[in-house]
């Protein structure tokens, strides 16, 4: 089965072609990347959780529980946006009571693939 590669609009006009014809014989093989399937199913799956801790009902905070069991507070793309909103969240809760900010002061990022995140 030959390869299908999107060309650029650049590429298109120098080879004469649409991007989605299979790659020409006269082409150059390093012109063109070639991903396999499962590395972009990978990349495509793989994001950032802002997690806290659970608490108990009389709001003790319990940082030595499994991390499956934390509460996810957010979903991110990258972990720079994860981590400026961490951030701004600790920033934010300097005024809040203080088990809400010890919560806080213990949350973090962490991969959507981790493999702490599933429940044993």
């Amino acid at each position: 089965m030959a390869d299908f590669v999107p060309l650029r609009r650049t590429q298109r006009s120098k080879l004469g072609h649409s991007p989605f014809q299979t790659r020409p014989p006269t082409a150059k093989l390093g012109q063109y990347r070639k991903m396999d399937l499962r590395h972009a199913a990978a990349l495509a799956l793989v994001g950032w959780y802002l997690i806290a801790p659970p608490m108990t009902a009389d709001k003790k905070v319990l940082t030595d529980a499994p991390l499956s069991g934390w509460l996810i507070v957010g979903s991110y793309d990258s972990a720079d946006a994860c981590s400026t909103n961490l951030t701004k969240l600790r920033v934010s809760s300097e005024q809040w009571e203080s088990w809400r900010r010890e919560r806080t002061m213990r949350s973090a990022c962490i991969s959507t693939d981790d493999p702490r995140l599933i429940p044993k």
